[in-house]
């Protein structure tokens, strides 16, 4: 963990999504959802696709983050625009829930 967030804490986006994933799940570190979300937030805005789905779940959920529909769409599409079919996925799964009224 050490070494990884050194890298992360150094701008590189593939170390900082790797940070979050320990994060989420508690590997050489305590699971810590926030600093996950953290980690996976600074990962996303460079443009890395799976920390942007990762983003766009926890957003999604409300784990480690305040739950926020709008967010969790954006970082979706995002993931999505970069050929990430999961985050496609589950953008068309959001976008059908908002069109029957299932969430708002």
């Amino acid at each position: 963990m050490k070494w990884y967030k050194k890298a992360a804490e150094q701008g590189l986006a593939e170390a900082q999504f790797d940070t979050g994933l320990m994060y989420a799940r508690g590997l050489g570190t305590k699971q810590d959802f926030a600093q996950a979300a953290k980690w996976y937030a600074r990962a996303a805005k460079q443009g890395h696709a799976e920390a942007q789905n990762n983003l766009a779940v926890r957003y999604a959920s409300g784990t480690g983050v305040a739950r926020n529909l709008l967010q969790a769409k954006y970082w979706f599409g995002q993931a999505a625009m970069r050929g990430h079919p999961t985050a496609a996925a589950s953008l068309r799964e959001l976008q059908q829930m908002e069109q029957s009224g299932k969430i708002k």
